[in-house]
């Protein structure tokens, strides 16, 4: 069969090198490439005897076969194939912060003791039903620290279960950060939650508490920090900031935080900007005026001017390659799982009785397969087929972008750098650490 160039190869001309650099959306892989190698480059599916031929192949610059089959196959083993059995738990819907770009109706309640002893039983059935190789359980909410109790309780009954059956276990938890005093922080550690993520949107109290107060309005930014300086080692701690035009300027300000929060700290900490995504808030009529029209790309194209090049809307890296799916709700064994015990696929769906497919009190794994709510995320995970997708040298990066947002308003969302991949590619290579080096040395 013969070589070609992989349709996810994307080529930049970097004048300041005088070089071009040669990048794949599937494999995450680049080299540079000087006048004589971009010419054997163009040429290769030709002389596919050569060892620089050789060497594109095996780094994936020169493929054999259909490739978006290949992609589609992947995709599928990742949404119905995963060896982790991944859990979202929120022992309470209720919140103490009124944030004005939440996307979530906070109501009161908490899990009740039948509902903990449901979930326990559900979770052994999966284990017991299912080879698989982990565990993952992100504890959630509303905010989960207004019940440690329940996350004391259900931690050490789960991982009772993952030792029993043999899984590794993992834990985070995603919390504001208010009630994260020494005794909670302790009691996390010993519960085996090792990942924390809380959310600061500014360097400063008169920034920060303009969006994350509590529910009577009381500032939150300085009891937050004070219990972060405090944490014991043991933690990988994620730092969010919803990024905004209020507080773009000041990200410079962040990292020096964060860096400050390193010194301080026995644990570690790392700055994760996130685009405020203001059009999903549940009450846009809160937001304040200089929230209103967050632009997705003016923010993201000034983040990458400051640097981070790979961030996106979902707060976390863009992959730079192929890992799948977009997010763990196309994937057969996630589950996200309300104070009811009610069960979703996706974080944002959560609380929406609409949107839920099922109950741990009675959940058959095999009878969900015909249920469409339960299925609505992973028939829709490959998008290959999608005109505007199947031809997009970008597609194994994104994936076809927020499965929920596609859902809710029927339009996806690129990436903000499609537009110019040229100098996402040149930015996204200076900050790599090496290039890739095919045999240049071996030009015959």
């Amino acid at each position: 069969m013969a070589l070609e160039h992989s349709r996810f190869n994307h080529i930049a001309q970097d004048p300041s090198k005088h070089a071009w650099v040669l990048y794949n959306f599937a494999t995450g892989r680049h080299v540079r490439l000087d006048a004589l190698s971009y010419g054997l480059y163009l040429a290769a599916p030709e002389n596919p005897d050569t060892p620089f031929a050789r060497s594109l192949e095996k780094a994936g610059f020169l493929v054999h076969g259909d490739e978006l089959a290949a992609l589609h196959h992947a995709t599928n083993l990742t949404c119905y194939g995963s060896k982790t059995l991944m859990l979202t738990i929120c022992p309470t819907m209720g919140c103490n912060f009124a944030c004005p770009y939440c996307f979530e109706e906070h109501r009161g309640g908490r899990m009740s003791e039948k509902t903990q002893n449901d979930l326990v039983a559900f979770i052994e059935q999966q284990l017991e039903r299912f080879s698989f190789h982990s565990l993952c359980v992100v504890w959630f909410g509303g905010e989960p620290l207004l019940q440690p109790d329940i996350i004391a309780s259900l931690s050490q009954r789960i991982t009772h279960l993952a030792d029993a059956h043999g899984v590794a276990y993992a834990s985070n938890i995603v919390t504001n950060g208010y009630g994260l005093d020494a005794a909670t922080a302790q009691m996390l550690l010993e519960a085996r939650v090792t990942g924390l993520q809380v959310t600061l949107d500014g360097p400063n109290a008169p920034t920060h508490d303009a969006t994350r107060a509590t529910r009577s309005g009381k500032g939150t930014f300085d009891r937050i920090v004070a219990n972060l300086r405090a944490l014991p080692a043991g933690f990988q701690v994620k730092i969010r900031c919803n990024v905004g035009p209020h507080n773009i300027a000041l990200l410079d300000d962040m990292r020096q935080l964060v860096e400050n929060l390193n010194d301080a700290s026995l644990s570690e900490f790392f700055l994760v900007p996130g685009i405020m995504d203001t059009d999903v808030a549940r009450n846009p009529e809160n937001l304040g005026d200089a929230l209103k029209g967050a632009g997705y790309r003016s923010v993201n194209q000034a983040l990458a001017e400051l640097g981070f090049v790979e961030y996106d809307s979902i707060g976390a890296k863009m992959p730079g390659r192929f890992h799948g799916t977009f997010c763990g709700s196309q994937r057969a064994h996630t589950y996200v799982i309300d104070e009811d015990g009610d069960l979703y696929r996706c974080w944002e769906d959560c609380g929406d009785k609409a949107a839920a497919f099922g109950n741990v009190e009675a959940f058959d794994s095999f009878a969900a397969g015909v249920n469409p709510r339960a299925t609505a995320y992973l028939e829709t995970a490959w998008v290959g087929d999608d005109p505007q997708c199947g031809t997009c040298p970008i597609l194994p990066l994104c994936m076809g972008a927020c499965p929920h947002r596609h859902k809710a308003s029927g339009t996806r969302r690129c990436p903000w750098f499609k537009d110019d991949l040229d100098a996402y590619v040149l930015r996204l290579v200076d900050n790599c650490s090496h290039d890739e080096k095919p045999a240049q040395s071996e030009h015959r």
